[in-house]
């Protein structure tokens, strides 16, 4: 399409131009689009398109069906009667409108509403008109209005219920010349209300499948679709379908519309709805004011909430059901979740922590933990409550699994728990920064122990500098670092223990050997390091208890010789000082023995 050899296009050109503003450059580019050109064909050609609708959001943009994002000034080219538009009749079939984009829409459909039919129906102004030229455009003009109203209710989330056009043909008969009598005419009267009540039919039909789709609409479908949706929607949804409700009743106890009325009335779907909503109300109150607590306090007001679920499945005639709870309770989790992600600051910020506070970090991580595990006891201690309440008559009880409630909160909750636990190594292990081991090569010890210390430290660091969000449970790539990062903690693990192991071998002491184990007993939980400790733990915990097993063999052979202890010393103080020395010899054992044993 040529834009400098069609007419047509000149005139939109023009149109747009005065209208919008536009450089004639940003007129090219717009033209210069396939797109854009195969888009002014069809509304030139198709006379199904009502309207082109032409704003700027930045550059210029078309489109056949009204843009409900832009909130520019929108052109708006209507077509006047159902003809392909040429270059001879371009001026007079198009009609131009300028609107704001929020109201277009309203703007059509109030023209065609309040001026455009009213005058087509008008016999005078239309009486000299062609036969059947006036039906035309009235037919048209309404198809018209009632598209406008269909868009306008979507835009708004209502369901707008069109009328059938064939009671406007009807209304014509009284005032169309058909040069007869044609009220006197049986058989033209029997073919036209043959044709009324065959578009009734097919409207009442419409109507059943338009209202049927909305009352289908269920609030579990963002969680069937896998979302995470939160309370905020249940509220919505429910306030959402009572006003479409009212808005469907409304047009529903029309005259013409009594035929499907029972849609609603027979389904009480209205009356669910405003119990629904008033009991709903109560528990978003709570979860409102939850919403300006500080994280911190939200673990103790866990059981009030949960409290509020319970007398909403009391209370409620329609909400008493399964699906609905578990919809709402999955909301719940999903809007602490999103709190604790909001609490912890997600993304990389958290790891970051690794190196510039791991002590705090951990403990607000600690805190959501403790935080979600109290939601999930409150619905424990909620379902025994019900559980008791059905048995004296009183309410149903929640007896589905539990699981399909925390299904996402679990995931959430492993995730935290991973993270908790990459910090408390972290924790652990930075203290071989400080530690020295004494003795006999002691130095090469302490020397070997800093070498894997800053080889973990450069492990910690890499994972510190990740971008990922380690709070979302199906982020794959922290989870591939989580892996990698255990594994190089294993590797670490297995390389303080090879060296320990030596310093137990090289160590002639029992007490050296004991002291080198509290020494490095923040790591000895360690499954890798205590399961190869573990032989050396027992080899000194059997020395030890041989080692009190002498000194009873000392006290009682030689109790009775106590007095030649030392013979510069008088036979009480002698005495008196072997059995000081021996009690200190078995408090030392005994303590090391303790020490070890709890390790």
């Amino acid at each position: 399409m040529e834009g400098s050899r069609d007419e047509r296009i000149e005139v939109i050109l023009r149109l747009t131009l005065s209208s919008l503003g536009l450089q004639m450059e940003v007129w090219r580019d717009f033209l210069s689009e396939e797109e854009n050109q195969v888009t002014l064909s069809s509304f030139f050609s198709i006379a199904d398109y009502s309207n082109l609708f032409l704003c700027r959001d930045p550059g210029l943009c078309i489109s056949l069906t009204f843009p409900s994002q832009t909130s520019s000034k929108v052109l708006v080219l209507s077509r006047s009667s159902r003809a392909v538009i040429s270059a001879e009749n371009i001026r007079d079939m198009l009609i131009m409108q300028e609107v704001e984009g929020g109201g277009a829409v309203s703007c059509i459909s109030a023209i065609c509403q309040e001026v455009t039919c009213p005058l087509l129906s008008n016999p005078d102004p239309s009486g000299s008109w062609a036969a059947g030229l006036a039906e035309e455009a009235l037919r048209f003009m309404e198809r018209q209005k009632n598209e406008a109203l269909v868009m306008e209710a979507q835009i708004h989330g209502r369901t707008f219920l069109s009328q059938p056009h064939a009671l406007h043909d009807n209304r014509l008969h009284g005032y169309v010349d058909h040069d007869g009598d044609l009220h006197d005419d049986v058989d033209e009267r029997k073919l036209s209300d043959l044709k009324l009540l065959h578009a009734c039919d097919w409207t009442i039909i419409e109507w059943a499948e338009l209202v049927s789709e909305f009352l289908q609409q269920d609030s579990s479908q963002a969680i069937l679709d896998g979302l995470k949706p939160l309370p905020c929607e249940e509220f919505n949804f429910w306030r959402n379908r009572l006003k479409n409700l009212l808005h469907i009743q409304q047009q529903l106890s029309s005259n013409r519309a009594q035929q499907v009325a029972s849609i609603v009335q027979q389904a009480d779907r209205l009356r669910e709805a405003q119990d629904v909503t008033e009991n709903l109300e109560r528990v978003q109150q709570k979860l409102e004011e939850l919403q300006l607590m500080e994280f911190q306090q939200l673990e103790a007001n866990m059981a009030a909430v949960m409290e509020e679920v319970q007398l909403l499945w009391v209370r409620s005639e329609f909400y008493c059901k399964p699906c609905r709870v578990v919809v709402l309770l999955q909301e719940v989790c999903n809007l602490f979740i999103q709190r604790s992600r909001d609490f912890l600051q997600g993304g990389g910020e958290l790891l970051k922590g690794l190196l510039s506070g791991p002590d705090e970090v951990l403990q607000d991580v600690s805190l959501v933990v403790r935080t979600l595990q109290t939601l999930r006891e409150t619905f424990i201690l909620s379902k025994g409550r019900l559980q008791d309440m059905k048995q004296e008559g009183a309410a149903q009880s929640w007896d589905f699994p539990s699981h399909l409630v925390f299904l996402h909160l679990d995931d959430f909750l492993l995730q935290l728990q991973n993270i908790q636990e990459v910090f408390r190594i972290s924790l652990q292990l930075r203290q071989l920064e400080e530690a020295v081991v004494s003795g006999t090569g002691g130095r090469k010890w302490t020397e070997e122990v800093q070498e894997v210390y800053q080889d973990f430290l450069l492990h910690v660091t890499s994972l510190s500098e990740c971008s990922c969000d380690p709070t979302d449970p199906e982020n794959q790539g922290f989870r591939l670092l989580l892996d990698q990062f255990q594994l190089q903690v294993e590797q670490v693990e297995q390389r303080l223990v090879s060296v320990l192991c030596r310093a137990l071998q090289d160590s002639s002491e029992p007490a050296s050997s004991a002291k080198l184990l509290q020494m490095f007993s923040f790591v000895l939980h360690r499954p890798v390091i205590q399961e190869q400790l573990r032989p050396h733990l027992l080899h000194l915990l059997q020395g030890f208890l041989l080692e009190l097993d002498i000194i009873e063999q000392l006290f009682f052979t030689q109790r009775e010789k106590a007095h030649t202890f030392s013979c510069y010393t008088p036979p009480p103080a002698a005495t008196l000082c072997w059995s000081r020395q021996l009690r200190l010899r078995t408090e030392h054992t005994l303590h090391l023995y303790t020490s070890l044993k709890h390790l």
